[in-house]
């Protein structure tokens, strides 16, 4: 009988020999000497469950009924669950299947692995790496947490690097890459390594759409031999030119070169040809010769006035003279006349009187012949009575006087007269 039989013996005998109602409780650290339990039917010296405690004493084992099987027992260290090791696991990675999701979190527990040095790798599901997803790795619980900016299919793989297993990914690399991990290698593309292209010679390449280079084909370059080193513009002297010569890349520039002032871009005056700046010249602007005596008409021809035709005047009409661009009148043969209207407000003229009253007419002079006459008396309308005469006469130079004599039997007031109109002759 092993000792844990015998222990189990006396702790029988020990029940029976005393009160049924009281119980002995025996130290199996103090009545056990070197306890093997191998005999045992079962022993299970680890508490168990399908999530891990959420605190722990430093010694505590548990085992997770839900880890992958080799990673199931857990060990307190300074008050946190720590995997044991990889439990002889051959896996040192965990693969997580996505199907049009944008996130997923996988706790410590189900990936198993036991350092935070977590590396992640997606794969779509023609088995190539995609990149523009997110990975956060919680430092203390190792839960990773994973995110796509749009719905993705396809597999994530969390690579232990620096676990219990000691190593990182394992396992056949597939897609583009070839070999195994933890060093697997680009799968060949198909072109050779080397150098493609030369002095005689350009290289054509080829992409596909993951941005590889799958062929490089040599084609010889245009004909003729040697390279062009160096680009110069030359152009005509209006204008400036800048970044010339071209040895290496740069841009060719002309401009406009600055003129004298009072020129214009031209061909050559009166003649066809390359254009440049010049004066304007008289053939630019008509046909013909320009000179000081001919003019430009409306035609487009310089030309000479036409002479001044001679000029005859009638009777007491003058034509040239000192001035042969005037024509004037002989005063001699036709007189001339000037005509004055303005009005009056004479004073009464009592009866064998007469009143005067003097007007400004430019060009009147003493001794020339005046008329004069009146609208009539505007107190009722009628003309002067019987016995009131109307006069005028020159009195100096520019000065007519009208003048009102009454000879009548009695007084006459013509101060309402409307006007009075002097003619003069010379």
């Amino acid at each position: 009988m092993n000792q844990f039989l015998k222990w189990l013996a006396l702790a029988a005998l020990a029940g029976a020999g005393g009160d049924a109602t009281a119980q002995t409780q025996v130290s199996v650290g103090k009545q056990t000497k070197d306890f093997d339990g191998a005999a045992a039917p079962f022993t299970r010296p680890n508490r168990m469950g399908a999530t891990l405690p959420a605190t722990c004493q430093p010694g505590e084992t548990f085992f997770l009924s839900t880890a992958q099987a080799g990673l199931n027992l857990y060990g307190c260290v300074s008050g946190n669950w720590t995997l044991l090791g990889d439990g002889g696991a051959a896996a040192v990675n965990y693969t997580v299947p996505f199907s049009g999701q944008t996130a997923q979190s996988i706790s410590a527990a189900q990936h198993g692995l036991t350092t935070p040095n977590l590396g992640v790798a997606c794969f779509d599901s023609a088995g190539d790496r995609v990149e523009g997803f997110g990975a956060r790795v919680n430092q203390t619980t190792l839960q990773v947490d994973l995110s796509f900016p749009a719905p993705f299919s396809g597999i994530c793989v969390l690579i232990g690097a620096g676990s219990g297993g000691g190593g990182g990914m394992g396992g056949a690399a597939g897609g583009d890459l070839s070999g195994t991990y933890p060093n697997p290698v680009l799968a060949p593309t198909g072109v050779a390594a080397g150098t493609y292209g030369g002095a005689t010679q350009i290289p054509q390449i080829q992409v596909d759409a993951k941005g590889r280079i799958v062929a490089v084909t040599a084609v010889t370059a245009g004909g003729g031999s040697g390279s062009v080193t160096s680009v110069g513009l030359s152009l005509p002297a209006e204008f400036s030119v800048a970044g010339s010569p071209v040895t290496s890349t740069g841009t060719l520039a002309g401009t406009w070169a600055s003129q004298a002032a009072k020129r214009f871009l031209g061909s050559p005056a009166g003649a066809a040809g390359a254009p440049s700046f010049r004066p304007i010249a008289a053939a630019d602007l008509g046909s013909g010769t320009p000179d000081a005596t001919t003019f430009l008409r409306g035609d487009g021809t310089w030309a000479a006035p036409v002479a001044a035709a001679s000029v005859t005047g009638g009777a007491g009409i003058v034509a040239g003279g000192a001035n042969p661009t005037v024509i004037s009148v002989d005063t001699a043969v036709i007189p001339r006349v000037l005509r004055w209207t303005g009005g009056y407000d004479f004073p009464a003229v009592a009866q064998n009187t007469c009143q005067g009253m003097d007007a400004t007419i430019a060009g009147a002079q003493t001794g020339m012949p005046a008329i004069a006459a009146s609208n009539g008396n505007a107190t009722d309308g009628t003309a002067f009575p019987t016995g009131i005469t109307l006069a005028a006469h020159t009195v100096g130079p520019n000065t007519v006087r009208v003048q009102v004599c009454n000879t009548g039997a009695a007084a006459f007031d013509p101060h309402y007269a409307l006007s009075y109109t002097v003619i003069l002759f010379q």
